[in-house]
């Protein structure tokens, strides 16, 4: 647990701890030189050895510029209170695992980037700080920064947060978040703009939280319309408060409410590719008093989509349940699915309207909610875990880590081993080696 006592008594209390720790330890290594082995042991002899060159391994070795221990230490006390000894060996390995995997995605980065040896630096200098902004570890960001550049991004680093955003706010994994975000981009020409992407993510996190609807099922929904919506004319706000207000009023999820709505879409363009008269869908419209066509300078053209439904709307509500030509309007569109979809819609146009003014007054809402999630368990112990390794990092230099690696790789070997003999023989048979590693590193 982090030391919380004021900060005038912290140097008297860590000189208490430090004090403690050491009589312990000498009062152990006493123990064990005072007893004599009972068990004699091949095994027992050769652990002994390999700990007490361990022990010098530690006085000897040179990291960064200085000893190994000295490293130690230092790590130690910019943490003192937070890991007890035996805890400390384990986050320093986990740390080494998490630099590994981070110098591995740089690596990679810088081959599928155009970013210099400069920018690849400041980019691993800025992810801890990037990703425990929104309760994630570093080598997740990166991995975002990573598949973003793969997609061609040359803001990969402001799309993978925008994602880390997305991921913290709604729940999403970072798979959806990111074809989610790439969808609305590619579809919508946004070429990348980061503020036009985040005023949709913005938008849509706002109407599912106002309308308790999931975020990811409505990522998810759009992942699949946002194509068809841009190709038909329709905005992304207004496909947004479409397929919102279905999946709200039928409980459906993200697949059926997609589907339905890239059915309805499909529709219109069937009457502008029509060439043998008026289709079953334009029939069924035209029989409501609403017109799919205008003509604009001469030449008869499709209405927008959404005009042709807020029409329809009007038209639709004043009809009885049994109207024929309500039935004729919903099977005219496809399937049982879709025209239950579409009668949703058409039934709860003032829903629809709301959600078209909940997107427009959402700036901000995405990170509002990400910064809640932040400070979950998971995202708070991910940014213990990035300030850890970061610190790890900056004590310890690049070109060190393979030493630091093998001698770790060394200790857990040997950690095993000594845990194995212990249950056999019990602890007095493991005294000098034991002795000569604990003098070395205390």
């Amino acid at each position: 647990m982090p030391n919380t006592e004021p900060r005038g008594e912290t140097s008297a209390n860590n000189i208490d701890n430090t004090n403690n720790r050491s009589s312990e330890i000498n009062t152990y290594i006493d123990h064990l030189t005072a007893i004599p082995p009972i068990v004699a042991s091949e095994e027992i002899e050769e652990i002994n050895n390999n700990l007490s060159e361990l022990g010098t391994t530690f006085q000897t070795t040179s990291v960064s510029g200085e000893s190994l221990l000295n490293v130690f230490k230092k790590l130690s006390s910019v943490f003192t209170g937070l890991f007890n000894p035996a805890e400390f060996s384990e986050y320093f390995q986990n740390a080494i695992e998490d630099l590994k995997e981070i110098d591995s995605l740089l690596t990679d980065i810088s081959k599928i980037s155009n970013l210099s040896s400069s920018q690849i630096k400041n980019l691993e200098d800025n992810s801890y700080q990037t990703a425990s902004k929104y309760g994630k570890k570093a080598s997740d960001y990166l991995s975002g920064v990573q598949d973003m550049a793969t997609a061609g991004y040359n803001d990969s680093a402001g799309m993978a947060e925008l994602s880390m955003m997305a991921q913290s706010a709604g729940n999403l994994d970072a798979s959806l978040a990111n074809d989610y975000l790439i969808a609305i981009d590619s579809a919508y020409e946004y070429q990348g703009n980061i503020e036009k992407i985040n005023q949709v993510l913005d938008g849509q996190n706002s109407i599912a939280h106002k309308n308790a609807l999931s975020l990811t099922e409505l990522a998810e929904a759009t992942k699949l319309v946002a194509s068809q919506s841009a190709e038909s004319g329709v905005s992304i706000e207004k496909a947004t408060a479409a397929i919102a207000t279905m999946m709200s009023v039928t409980g459906e999820d993200a697949d059926s409410a997609a589907d339905a709505w890239n059915t309805i879409l499909e529709n219109f363009q069937q009457v502008s590719k029509s060439t043998k008269g008026m289709t079953e869908y334009e029939n069924a419209c035209q029989a409501l008093g609403v017109s799919l066509k205008t003509v604009k300078n001469g030449i008869i053209q499709l209405r927008e989509p959404m005009a042709v439904l807020n029409d329809l709307s009007k038209a639709y509500a004043a009809l009885g349940d049994n109207d024929e030509r309500k039935i004729n309007l919903l099977n005219s569109v496809g399937d049982t699915n879709t025209g239950t979809q579409l009668g949703s819609l058409l039934e709860n146009w003032n829903t629809y309207a709301k959600m078209l003014t909940e997107y427009s007054y959402s700036s901000g809402s995405a990170m509002q909610d990400a910064m809640k999630n932040t400070e979950s368990w998971e995202g708070s112990l991910n940014r213990l875990s990035n300030t850890w390794t970061a610190t790890v990092h900056n004590v310890v230099k690049s070109d060190d880590m393979t030493i630091l690696i093998d001698i770790f790789n060394k200790l857990l070997g040997l950690t095993e081993k000594l845990t194995e003999s212990l249950g056999v023989f019990g602890s007095i048979g493991l005294g000098a080696g034991l002795t000569s590693f604990v003098k070395n590193f205390a």
